[in-house]
């Protein structure tokens, strides 16, 4: 019975509200500019089941470089996103245009959106109540659920779900969903 009682964790719950939840809310998420590090992304769309890894270098400006890797570490191919446009190289040579062409028709747009982590932060126009244990933020047709900590769990547009899980107040995963695709981004 003790061995069952330990491991049960016990969830924090919100009980009130702070006056300044919500700037506590935008300082536990400014947005973290820059990463650099390794990455695992599962991209489903339709039929299909995309996995890949290799390491992100973002910068400031949402601009990136993932260089995805094959066995033993191999550099399959390096795509670079620069003001809203693709440029991509592999083992044969310039791979752009296929790249730009694979971006568009299996909306990959999202992804460039899950790495602008958190994909939008709230400010003072937004309500703030309580549900189920979390604050709960709505402005329109968005709603944000924030845990204990002020850290984003969930962003919920008309489009579809952004989660965000932590591990020592850093994200480990992100994840966006719609009913048509489904994007997950590990950050190692």
């Amino acid at each position: 019975m003790v061995v069952l009682t330990a491991a049960c964790t016990v969830r924090p719950v919100v009980s009130d509200i702070p006056e300044d939840a919500i700037s506590r809310i935008q300082d536990a998420n400014r947005v973290v500019c820059e990463y650099k590090g390794k990455v695992v992304v599962r991209y489903l769309y339709k039929e299909q089941d995309i996995r890949l890894k290799g390491y992100l270098d973002k910068k400031c400006n949402n601009d990136f470089t993932l260089t995805i890797l094959g066995p033993l570490g191999i550099t399959l191919a390096k795509v670079d996103y620069r003001d809203g446009k693709i440029a991509a190289v592999d083992g044969t040579g310039d791979v752009s245009l296929l790249a730009q062409y694979i971006m568009k028709q299996k909306n990959l747009e999202s992804m460039v959106e899950l790495i602008r982590y958190p994909y939008m932060n709230v400010d003072d126009s937004f309500n703030i109540s309580l549900k189920d244990g979390d604050y709960f933020l709505t402005k329109d047709k968005v709603e944000i659920t924030a845990g204990d900590d002020y850290l984003i769990r969930t962003i919920k547009t008309p489009e579809g779900t952004y989660t965000y899980r932590y591990n020592g107040g850093h994200a480990e995963d992100l994840e966006y969903v719609t009913p048509k695709q489904s994007v997950f981004i590990r950050l190692q």
